[in-house]
């Protein structure tokens, strides 16, 4: 064990040595010290040259304001629910993104997409009209085929939200 630790601790001196005598990062570590900025790199108070382990990041995209209520919508699946006596454990969540009110539509998780594609069209399409765009979680039942030849031939936008970032929902 103690040898396993000994091999493990020469092999960091050697990568230190290594590093230090690194040409590219001498070069780096200079440039920092001068001043000028590299996007890969910092300098942190012991003079040490980091690497930048994330990227920057970008200016957020914010969607466009609606002109009128559900113009555009939200949507998404809360699964999990207890089971109700009628056998339902989920409600598919429709939001409109300029009231923000809210329709709950009592769902199977094995209902079949012409089966949600009806109750999209009796309580969305019928009560409110056609939106303009649907902003969405990327769930396999809205980035289908046919979902999305529905949306087209009904001359909806379909926006994707980012993965686990909620906020794009508005």
């Amino acid at each position: 064990m103690f040898a396993a630790l000994k091999i493990s601790s020469d092999l960091i001196d050697e990568v230190k040595i290594a590093i230090l005598q690194d040409p590219h990062l001498q070069t780096v570590q200079e440039d920092l010290e001068k001043g000028k900025s590299n996007p890969d790199f910092t300098l942190d108070s012991d003079k040490q040259v980091k690497a930048e382990r994330q990227r920057p990041v970008g200016l957020l995209q914010p969607l466009s304001e609606p002109a009128w209520k559900w113009d555009c919508i939200t949507m998404d699946f809360v699964t999990g629910l207890p089971l109700t006596p009628r056998s339902v454990d989920a409600v598919w969540v429709i939001v409109d993104r300029l009231t923000k009110t809210a329709r709950f539509i009592s769902v199977r998780p094995q209902y079949t997409m012409d089966k949600l594609t009806k109750l999209y069209v009796d309580n969305i399409v019928r009560l409110h009209g056609i939106p303009e765009s649907i902003v969405f979680d990327r769930d396999p039942r809205f980035t289908s085929k046919f979902w999305e030849g529905l949306q087209k031939a009904m001359g909806t936008k379909l926006k994707f939200s980012t993965a686990f970032h909620p906020q794009t929902n508005g």
